[in-house]
């Protein structure tokens, strides 16, 4: 199995859950950020297809100081209840992945 495949399965279990629990996707991101804009685009894709509550937290906002010390080079970033999934790319096939994973 390639590395890659690998790992979007042990990001899965490592966020475990049932699907009657609700997933909460959480994308740190930036405004002026091409990036970013494509991996909300790309999450937002998935909507139809997939249960979850998204929200999105701009970094440079006073009140995510801690989040853009944490995050400032690397966003985006999406976490996954809670759990940091992705930096820096959220490619949907591997969202989806995850997803499909999550509400087995």
């Amino acid at each position: 199995m390639p590395n890659r495949i690998r790992s979007v399965f042990l990001v899965a279990r490592q966020m475990s859950t049932n699907s009657s629990q609700r997933i909460d996707l959480t994308l740190y991101s930036r405004k002026f950020c091409g990036l970013c804009d494509h991996a909300r685009d790309n999450i937002l894709s998935l909507q139809s297809d997939y249960q979850f509550n998204f929200a999105v937290k701009d970094i440079d906002a006073k009140e995510n100081k801690e989040w853009k010390e944490k995050y400032n080079y690397e966003v985006p970033v999406l976490h996954i209840n809670d759990k940091p999934a992705f930096m820096n790319a959220v490619p949907v096939e591997d969202l989806a992945n995850i997803l499909s994973q999550l509400t087995k």
